[in-house]
């Protein structure tokens, strides 16, 4: 399996753990803010259902006391209770602010709202109606007190009773006072029925919050094992082959490799093809070095037998002009003479001959140098997209590290808002904040192993650039290598053509020579023909000289450069 394919396999799972961690984050918030309603709908009843009880024992001491005192200011106090409680006038605005202050509103309308069960409203509208039934009755009083006369009502007045009496009666009397604490019994049971419903609505939506929290503090751990995995496989399977190869690359560039080593292929995978080509790239440096030192060699010997056969043919030179000068005075001694000249003729052209096939020996071995370079070139070109497709996969890894730091942030942000939440809910959720700080904690660490692994990556980037760099300055260097071996090919065809004009020129001194020999009567047109033979082979014997300095030289520079490498 590629190094590719297990980066995509790992990271495609920590994308699902994120996006289900997020999934079960957003509904514990959902939850979380059922949760948070739930206990604000348990305030509200609590706080409707003490209103009614509140005004309730209300109205009865303003009634008492409007009869007791007969002062206008409880009669409205009294009569501005009822109306507002019934709808007919607005609310006080000290009232809570989720109970419609300053509004017209029914107080049996807002228990309709707040989802009161049918028995814990029906308990309310007991104590509703018996609060009615006090009403009319503290009417009848307070109306008596108000009119100096006993209005027509629920009671009835005892014979000879004064209107102040009878209204003090009726509301201060043992009949009074048991249907006050009628209305209380039905509250009191309302209260019980309500603590008990919200208390276990309550219950169960924590005990809900409690476990989807749970969910998602797992799989961001899931999360976080996959990050570890991704930078454990990003530093023994990625960064240190790659450092391996890095390292030879720049021993090889500096001029200090020993082309006797190679590197050792583990598994089969991108890093693994990258060694393979980078053995098969050195081995082919190696093959290449070791023909060129041989070629060298080669050279370096025909060279010096050229520069030998030159010294020879300098001294064929000076002894053919002695024969020449001596010529006109001694035949005998020109004959002799003309004999020597022809066996140095031919040992002359065979020496030619053994040079002009060093010389072709030499342009093929040139010739196959080249080929090898620029397969070498071709080497390099593969090994150096190798390492690219590496740097456009560190890319990919850095655009998905970045979702995944995305994710981690908005983690941290609905961790911190669970837990603004739970301290809103008091004790209640103090257990919810303890989970919700380790989600926030976990998220955090996400970020840091997120930042170590871009930072990872950062390396990987650069050490490819800079391998990439280390092969563009091979590629130069095999390129001067092919223009130095190129050049030494065309000096051996200049070698070669100076070899066959030398044969050609010998060739015709030994004929000339047997002709001398034969015809003794056309000596002196021979000698004239001799000497400027003579002055042709002195002008080859300079070039054969120049041009063997020139293949030496060539020689001393090739085994300069070889020597820089180590292959044997």
């Amino acid at each position: 399996m590629t190094i590719r394919s297990k980066l995509i396999s790992i990271f495609f799972v920590a994308i699902l753990m994120t996006v289900l961690a997020t999934l079960t984050g957003n509904y514990s918030n959902a939850l979380n803010a059922e949760q948070i309603e739930s206990s604000k709908n348990r305030y509200l009843s609590y706080v409707i259902a003490k209103e009614f009880s509140k005004t309730s024992a209300d109205l009865t001491k303003l009634s008492r006391t409007y009869v007791a005192t007969g002062e206008q200011q409880y009669w409205d106090a009294y009569w501005h209770i009822v109306n507002w409680r019934s709808g007919k006038a607005q609310r006080p605005d000290t009232l809570n602010k989720d109970l419609y202050p300053g509004e017209k509103k029914k107080q049996r309308d807002i228990m309709l709202e707040l989802n009161f069960s049918e028995n814990e409203f029906s308990l309310l509208q007991q104590a509703s109606q018996l609060s009615n039934d006090l009403i009319a009755t503290e009417t009848q009083a307070m109306e008596t007190i108000r009119d100096a006369v006993i209005v027509e009502g629920p009671f009835i007045p005892a014979k000879g009773e004064s209107a102040n009496a009878f209204a003090l009666r009726i509301l201060f009397d043992q009949t009074y006072h048991a249907e006050v604490n009628k209305i209380m019994t039905p509250v009191d049971s309302f209260f019980n029925q309500l603590n008990e419903r919200t208390a276990t609505n309550l219950s169960a939506i924590t005990k809900l919050v409690s476990f989807w929290m749970g969910v998602t503090l797992i799989l961001q751990l899931l999360v976080g094992v996959l990050v570890a995995s991704i930078i454990l496989l990003s530093i023994y399977g990625i960064f240190n082959p790659l450092k391996l190869i890095s390292d030879s690359m720049q021993a090889i560039s500096e001029g200090d490799a020993n082309l006797n080593s190679r590197i050792a292929v583990n598994g089969k995978n991108e890093l693994a093809d990258l060694a393979k080509a980078f053995n098969k790239f050195v081995s082919n440096i190696q093959s290449l070095v070791s023909e060129v030192g041989s070629s060298v060699d080669s050279i370096s010997a025909s060279s010096s037998q050229l520069s030998s056969t030159a010294d020879e043919t300098d001294q064929s030179i000076g002894n053919q002009h002695s024969a020449i000068v001596q010529v006109s005075t001694a035949t005998e001694e020109m004959v002799a003479t003309v004999h020597d000249i022809s066996q140095n003729a031919n040992q002359a052209a065979k020496a030619a001959q053994n040079s002009d096939s060093l010389a072709i020996k030499g342009q093929e071995i040139g010739n196959q140098a080249i080929f090898s370079i620029k397969q070498l070139s071709d080497e390099l070109d593969l090994a150096s997209s190798a390492i690219q497709t590496v740097g456009d996969s560190s890319n990919t890894i850095a655009t998905v590290l970045e979702v995944i730091r995305g994710i981690a942030d908005q983690t941290n942000l609905l961790a911190l808002n669970a837990a603004i939440e739970a301290a809103r809910a008091g004790e209640q959720g103090r257990g919810f904040s303890v989970v919700a700080d380790e989600v926030r904690m976990l998220a955090q660490r996400t970020q840091s192993a997120t930042q170590e692994i871009q930072n990872m990556i950062s390396d990987l980037q650069s050490n490819a650039v800079t391998a990439v760099d280390f092969m563009n300055k091979s590629q130069q260097k095999v390129g001067n290598c092919v223009e130095n071996t190129s050049e030494a090919v065309a000096s051996l065809d200049h070698i070669r053509e100076s070899i066959d004009a030398i044969t050609f020129m010998n060739t015709q001194i030994a004929t000339a020579s047997e002709q001398q020999s034969h015809v003794v009567a056309n000596i002196n047109q021979n000698v004239l023909d001799i000497r400027n033979k003579v002055e042709l082979t002195a002008q080859g014997s300079e070039k054969i000289a120049s041009n063997s300095d020139s293949l030496s030289q060539l020689s001393v520079q090739l085994s300069e450069t070889i020597g820089l490498f180590k292959y044997k």
